[in-house]
């Protein structure tokens, strides 16, 4: 009976199995992928990537960093990971996923404000919001749609400050604003998305 307490303290402190992990459904779902994403085949591929199950953790260093979809080379593999990582609902596989938000790879970066986008999980303003100081013109880009997707009021503060405003009796610049191209107009869009105003 001595031993009881250093035994109970010993199963504590193992390591406990991943929300929804299933060893003999993930070994399922990895050779249900490789043998579908080997294929030279558009449609093949797209039903490896929706093969992999939303509620085991290993999916995301699956997707991020050994078949790294979503730094991929073609857009269609990037897009459609991250619109399979958007549907996770399990909390721990979620933040697994929203570590990466800070990745190193600004295609990653891009991917997770896209999963974000498509998620509805008003839980995620912080990562959005964080999204739209991003360095990367595609993150910035992502993070914008996620914010407006969203509705995301607190997102109106730091999208205005993304807004260029000249003075109009002066012509001169008030507000430097956001200057890529590609991302200037879904600022304004998607603040219009959050406000109801046009």
């Amino acid at each position: 009976m001595r031993f009881l307490p250093v035994i109970l303290l010993v199963l504590a402190a193992a390591p406990k199995p991943a929300a929804g992990a299933d060893d003999a459904k993930w070994k399922e779902a990895l050779q249900a992928f490789e043998e579908d994403y080997k294929k030279n085949s558009v449609r093949f591929k797209l039903r490896a990537i929706e093969s992999l199950p939303l509620d085991d953790v290993r999916t995301i260093e699956f997707v991020v960093k050994k078949e790294k979809l979503l730094s991929h080379k073609d857009w269609w593999v990037r897009s459609t990971a991250a619109e399979r990582l958007g549907r996770i609902k399990v909390p721990e596989v979620r933040a697994k996923m929203l570590e990466y938000a800070k990745d190193s790879d600004k295609r990653v970066r891009e991917a997770v404000m896209t999963a974000l986008a498509l998620s509805q999980d008003r839980l995620d303003a912080p990562v959005i919001l964080e999204g739209l100081k991003d360095s990367a013109w595609e993150v910035r880009r992502m993070a914008c749609w996620a914010a407006g997707s969203q509705r995301l009021k607190e997102a109106v503060e730091t999208l205005l400050g993304m807004l260029h405003h000249v003075d109009p009796h002066t012509g001169k610049v008030v507000q430097e604003g956001e200057t890529h191209p590609r991302v200037k107009p879904l600022v304004l869009f998607n603040l219009e998305e959050i406000t109801g105003n046009t």
